[in-house]
């Protein structure tokens, strides 16, 4: 399995990339055009958007999350 990590996610890529190496996954650090991590198995992606609650409280009362949700 593969993980694609956002550039975006500046304050959490040395983290993340430790973590994932550490359970036997490959990494990538690019920039995404949706979410924040896609993790890629057999040719099947699965998108995450990474939110902390007062960022996703704010995406509810822009609208954001639902088109984040809808991509």
């Amino acid at each position: 399995m593969k993980v694609t990590i956002d550039t975006r996610e500046q304050n959490r890529i040395e983290s993340a990339t430790k973590y994932y190496k550490e359970q036997g996954l490959k990494v990538e650090v690019t920039e995404l055009e949706i979410g924040d991590y896609i993790f890629t198995q057999d040719n099947k992606n699965a998108v995450f958007e990474f939110k902390l609650t007062s960022d996703f409280i704010s995406s509810i009362q822009s609208g954001r999350v639902f088109n984040q949700s809808i991509n």
